[in-house]
């Protein structure tokens, strides 16, 4: 990345990023149109998480020192690592004890509070995560520590071409399993791959995007603002081509497809080359995001039954924008509570 940039719009796309997370699971076009819905809701907002881990892999990584196309072997890395991956576990806790209160009712009311249930729910704290969006940080922890011990002791060109083949492999057995219908071999390591969860993503999709930040961190990308801008707008309109082929060819998964990989690496080469005064509201943003990404699903119950409750017709743009109003201002109120003295530890939990 070039020095002479900050990361100010680097921060802005990982706002956007978040509200894109929210679309994805209270889509406001659903009422309106199924075509404009698919859209948005299976190509467009589908960057937003492999940009987060990008993002991760760039922050983290621009802080560790490296000799030889490796990781130094010295305590502060070690330190550094060690920091971040308490720190994820940290918000990972918390967040777990959140929506695990808010939970615990309900399932008592419906009769769920079993050994078994909670057994298989002490597992998937693991393996997939604590509730549906939280896999994003139990991938993130994987991936995390595979890249800092393989960047320790294998060479950045042999890191790189191992994402490529875990990228494509991770890929495939998401995307693209129902062309292996008719292989047991690779239908075997399929079931292992998807029952793993947030572990397989951890190594074979988070791995790569990991990677890709840290080349953005240690090298400077040769290519301008204008064409990777241009390039952008091309890789995502492939990625719908893809999508739409992947859609009528018998495929249903489509968050990770071939080309997500090109179209978020051109998107975060030109937000990183795009120079923003800098401003409070920059490092108020990168918050948000965070917070945005984490409380957004109690929202969107709390408001959707709000809405079952006193409107006959649920209209999916009202129930998104209610949501997007309610996350703002828990996450400005956040924020501000964390600023406080007797509550500065809240700064941990975003």
């Amino acid at each position: 990345m070039n020095s002479t940039t900050n990361n100010n719009a680097v921060d802005v796309m990982k706002f956007i990023c978040a509200i894109l997370v929210v679309i994805i699971h209270a889509p406001p076009l659903y009422s309106y149109n199924e075509t404009a819905n698919f859209i948005l809701v299976e190509i467009i907002a589908r960057i937003a998480v492999p940009y987060f881990f990008v993002c991760a892999g760039y922050f983290f990584f621009k802080k560790i020192n490296m000799q030889n196309e490796k990781i130094e072997k010295n305590i502060t890395n070690f330190n550094s690592v060690k920091k971040y991956i308490i720190h994820l576990l940290t918000i990972y806790a918390f967040w777990t004890v959140f929506f695990l209160l808010w939970w615990v009712p309900l399932w008592y009311k419906g009769g769920y509070l079993t050994f078994a249930n909670m057994k298989g729910y002490v597992i998937s704290i693991f393996i997939s995560g604590s509730y549906f969006h939280l896999w994003y940080i139990v991938a993130l922890i994987y991936g995390m520590v595979f890249t800092f011990l393989l960047l320790r002791f294998v060479q950045m060109k042999v890191v790189i071409a191992t994402a490529v083949i875990f990228y494509l492999i991770g890929t495939f057995a998401y995307s693209y399993s129902w062309i292996f219908n008719d292989n047991i071999l690779v239908e075997n390591f399929i079931k292992i791959y998807d029952s793993l969860g947030s572990v397989s993503v951890g190594f074979f999709r988070t791995f790569p995007y990991l990677l890709m930040g840290i080349v953005f961190a240690k090298y400077r990308i040769k290519i301008t603002l204008t064409l990777s801008a241009i390039l952008s707008v091309i890789c995502l309109i492939l990625v719908g081509l893809e999508v739409l082929l992947l859609d009528t060819s018998g495929g249903s998964r489509f968050s990770y497809v071939l080309l997500t990989g090109f179209t978020v690496f051109f998107i975060f080469n030109t937000v990183s080359k795009i120079n923003l005064n800098n401003s409070t509201l920059y490092p108020l943003l990168r918050k948000m995001s965070s917070i945005i990404y984490f409380v957004h699903p109690m929202f969107i119950n709390i408001n959707g039954l709000i809405f079952s409750q006193y409107f006959s017709n649920k209209n999916s743009a009202i129930l998104f924008c209610s949501v997007i109003v309610c996350v703002m201002l828990f996450s400005i109120g956040l924020i501000h509570l964390s600023q406080a003295k007797q509550f500065n530890k809240l700064k941990s939990v975003y």
